[in-house]
């Protein structure tokens, strides 16, 4: 299978015939446009808190911030 693997990449790709993949994890916004990064400070009471809620829930931090957000704020 090496050897076969070697034959192949020695033989050159065609690069039309190649698709390109995106890393990392899929945006949040609508129509695949950027997501925003946020970075928070919050005392230890507070981030004890949202870990304790995220883990009884099952979600991540992250997702339990932007619900508990969007349910205070919700969209018009």
């Amino acid at each position: 299978m090496e050897a076969e693997l070697a034959a192949e990449a020695e033989a050159g790709y065609d690069v039309n015939k190649l698709v390109p993949r995106r890393v990392g994890r899929p945006s949040l916004s609508t129509e695949g446009g950027a997501s925003h990064r946020l970075s928070v400070r919050v005392d230890d009471q507070t981030f004890q808190m949202i870990q304790k809620v995220a883990e009884l829930t099952n979600r991540r931090p992250s997702e339990l911030v932007r619900e508990v957000l969007q349910a205070a704020y919700p969209r018009k």
